[in-house]
Parts: structure tokens; sequence; C-alpha cells
């Protein structure tokens, strides 16, 4: 699945070192999304959160409810 990268806030700024390789490693997800290394570490960073489950504060969110099947009258 590749994630959309229109209309992600680029509001704050973020820096941070890598080494060599992580760069490489960087370079290359960038090159797959076709994408700025700063949008793919967006794109990363959200990912992970919806896997989980985290809100915007950080904290876990409850799993959804599942609405019962409508009965039939």
């Amino acid at each position: 699945m590749r994630a959309t990268i229109a209309g992600m806030s680029k509001d704050q700024v973020f820096r941070f070192r890598l080494d060599d390789e992580d760069r490489l490693r960087l370079d290359a997800l960038a090159k797959h999304y076709s994408a700025p290394a700063a949008t793919v570490v967006r794109i990363l960073v959200n990912e992970k959160v919806r896997e989980l489950g985290l809100d915007v504060a950080g904290e876990a969110k409850p799993p959804p409810r599942k609405r019962p099947p409508k009965s039939k009258k």
C-alpha cells in the first residue's frame, strides 16, 4: 500500500543526524515513494501511529466497536 503524500503539514522543523548507512536506506525509501526524504519520514511516522492505534497525543485508542447486524423487521 502506498501512502498518500498530498496534504501533509510541514509547520514544524525537526532535525536529526543519520549515519551513512541510514541515509542510504532513507534515500532508497524516498526513491520508492518518489518523494523527498522529509515526506518519507512523515509517511513512516503516520503508518506506525496507525499500526499502533495511537492518537495524536500518543495515547492508545480503544479498538473500534463493531455495529451489531441490523435486524430484519
